[in-house]
């Protein structure tokens, strides 16, 4: 861990200049605990005694932007690089348990220190003073640890975000959250409610992108999965009753979304693609676990979970046919990989790879070399496909519209009909894909 802070020009430009006015101020927050932990810094937020209208006295030379004068924050733009300088405060009541119903400019940056949420995120620091501490964050980044402010109930029902914001920098940082930070969390999952779902979204991206993904079980464990993702919540109690697995579905699932590459499309389609398993699990007369046509309902049920965590409809698209797709046979011959490839598309046909592989990984071990080899034959057969330019798409058929046209074929339904023949016919077969044996073929249908 680093032990001294190397501040940016700009940032230094600041402070230097909000002191030459006799206004204390300091770097808050991340930016001090990613620093000491040696990670990039993304963004350099200050806070200072000064109010908002002294900012923007001070720094009438530069761009200032009143991006929360409410609150008492103002954004510097210096060199295209903003900063957001806000004034030390105290917060009032949040009876929405997300925002504070008023704030009190004050003087001290102790007391400012004491409303913020953890213990890593409650320091300060200026090259004048050095590290402001005062609830042992520097000791909970040595030991690992994330750690509330003070009591934790009383965080969390003031804003109920702070608990999906524990999970996440858990995560992101490899930390084990305290005993008394967890159990607050624990006793509130219906505060989970007051947060939007694009809020919800984002902190279950940033978990789902961090270097320990399989984290988000953290959620499960902690009783907030239930009012936040219910379908992924039954999950975890579902025995499957099968020899090839050895964890319960949610399990499996967790497990898959760690094997899964650093990719939201991907996390997203493992966190979702056994989500239909509850729902259509059968047992046979030996006591075997089936789960017949679970991905269907898997899809469907991704595209209501994601339109309920308001997801980009691009996302949504594409994590759903990842998930339809993931129970299709790893194809073994040139033809079964050209009618993968006109189902899913050329350009997401590794991260199809990706998922077959990740899930694989997370059920019996001793199965997962067997699957490993399919899938690498599998990819060889797919660069083969793509060096001898076989067609899978009507945008590579030999013949296209206008040649339909030219022969008869009339504008419309009719055209894109008999195309969408032809490519069948190609697919099984590449060898057809040959201009004159089509149009010959198409004019048999015409005659």
């Amino acid at each position: 861990m680093q032990n001294k802070i190397q501040l940016p020009e700009h940032v230094k430009e600041i402070i230097g200049l909000l002191d030459s006015n006799s206004f204390s101020a300091y770097v808050v927050g991340g930016a001090i605990r990613d620093s000491l932990l040696g990670r990039p810094v993304h963004d350099w937020d200050i806070c200072t005694e000064a109010l908002p209208e002294d900012v923007i006295r001070i720094f009438s030379k530069y761009t200032v932007v009143p991006t929360g004068l409410k609150h008492g924050t103002v954004s510097i733009i210096i060199d295209g690089w903003m900063y957001e300088v806000s004034t030390f405060r105290a917060d009032g009541d949040y009876s929405d348990n997300r925002h504070p119903d008023s704030v009190t400019f004050i003087r001290d940056i102790r007391n400012d220190l004491c409303r913020r949420d953890f213990t890593i995120n409650a320091m300060a620091y200026n090259e004048k003073e050095g590290l402001i501490d005062p609830f042992d964050g520097m000791l909970d980044i040595e030991n690992k640890i994330i750690r509330c402010v003070g009591i934790p109930d009383r965080r969390f029902d003031e804003d109920a975000l702070r608990m999906l914001r524990a999970i996440r920098l858990s995560s992101q940082l490899g930390f084990s959250i305290s005993g008394l930070t967890q159990q607050a969390i624990i006793d509130r999952p219906y505060l989970i409610l007051k947060i939007s779902p694009e809020r919800v979204q984002q902190e279950i991206n940033k978990i789902l992108l961090s270097d320990h993904p399989e984290y988000i079980k953290k959620i499960y464990d902690y009783r907030i999965m239930e009012p936040i993702i219910p379908e992924l919540h039954k999950c975890f109690g579902v025995d499957q009753k099968n020899e090839n697995h050895i964890y319960n579905v949610g399990e499996h699932i967790i497990e898959t979304i760690k094997y899964t590459p650093n990719n939201l499309i991907l996390r997203l389609s493992a966190m979702l693609h056994d989500i239909g398993k509850p729902s259509t699990m059968t047992v046979d007369a030996n006591g075997v676990g089936h789960f017949y046509r679970h991905e269907d309902v898997s899809c469907d049920m991704a595209r209501e979970i994601l339109q309920r965590l308001k997801y980009d409809n691009y996302t949504i698209d594409e994590v759903c046919l990842l998930v339809k797709t993931h129970m299709n046979c790893i194809p073994a011959t040139k033809r079964t990989m050209r009618r993968l490839l006109n189902q899913i598309g050329k350009e997401r046909i590794m991260n199809w790879f990706a998922l077959k592989d990740a899930d694989a990984k997370a059920r019996k071990e001793s199965n997962y070399l067997f699957i490993k080899n399919k899938i690498d034959k599998s990819i060889d057969l797919y660069n083969q496909v793509i060096l001898d330019d076989e067609c899978f798409s009507l945008k590579d058929l030999a013949i296209n519209g206008d040649d339909l046209k030219n022969i008869g074929y009339k504008e419309g339904k009719e055209i894109g009909e008999t195309l969408a023949d032809c490519l069948r016919i190609v697919i099984e077969d590449a060898e057809k894909n040959n201009k004159e044996y089509l149009l010959e073929y198409v004019n048999q249908i015409k005659r």
